[in-house]
């Protein structure tokens, strides 16, 4: 979890939550809002 992404792309108050084994670090990328 975190609040929000900054302006120049970084996360504000960013929380570790777990390792994800299900999912390789490759296949992680930032989600984008469908328009």
């Amino acid at each position: 979890g975190f609040t929000e992404w900054t302006h120049d792309g970084k996360l504000r108050q960013p929380r570790f939550l777990g390792i994800r084994p299900d999912k390789a670090a490759k296949d992680v990328v930032r989600e984008r809002p469908q328009k």
